[in-house]
């Protein structure tokens, strides 16, 4: 080969590093779709712990809505009371008395309603605050009112993945 048909130490370099940049790419996309995965799973899961509860200890309402595809979602934290209503011996009730046994199932059931309805309040809180703080409170204001500190408040706010510092803030306040 003649000097301009061999492939230069720079064009070498070059490949080496698309091949080794792909593979990291790579990496990544199957660690995101490891991660989705285990989100539809737990999804998934949730969905069926939120349905055991409905239909064994829900109301009349709930068994109708849980088994209505279009229907209203049944809330977590009912669901939650109903699996402590029945397993507490001392507030029976005709309803209850009628529903089946707890089980070990039942247990784990209301444990994913616990995730889920930890879930729903820090969305809800995050909404929330977002609301407060557009309406013209101040982190400091609305800290003082939760008994904690306006950057306590923020760092909690960003653990569960909002952006605090794009909220629209009234004009005037440091951020």
């Amino acid at each position: 080969m003649s000097a301009p048909e061999q492939p230069s130490a720079l064009e070498a370099a070059r490949a080496a590093g698309r091949a080794e940049a792909e593979e990291i790419f790579a990496g990544h996309e199957r660690a995101k779709a490891a991660r989705l995965e285990a989100l539809q799973q737990r999804r998934q899961e949730q969905e069926a712990a939120r349905r055991r509860l409905a239909e064994r200890y829900g109301s009349a309402r709930e068994k109708a809505w849980i088994g209505d595809p279009n229907g209203p979602s049944v809330d977590p934290t009912r669901l939650i009371h109903a699996f402590l209503h029945k397993a507490d011996p001392f507030s029976p009730s005709p309803e209850m008395e009628r529903s089946p046994e707890l089980e070990h199932a039942d247990a784990l059931a209301a444990a994913h309603m616990i995730s889920v309805a930890r879930r729903d309040a820090r969305n809800l809180e995050v909404n929330v605050m977002r609301q407060i703080l557009a309406r013209g409170v101040t982190w400091d204001e609305l800290a003082e009112t939760l008994d904690t500190t306006a950057e306590q408040l923020r760092d909690s706010v960003r653990r569960h993945g909002a952006r605090p510092e794009t909220w629209t803030v009234p004009t005037g306040e440091p951020e």
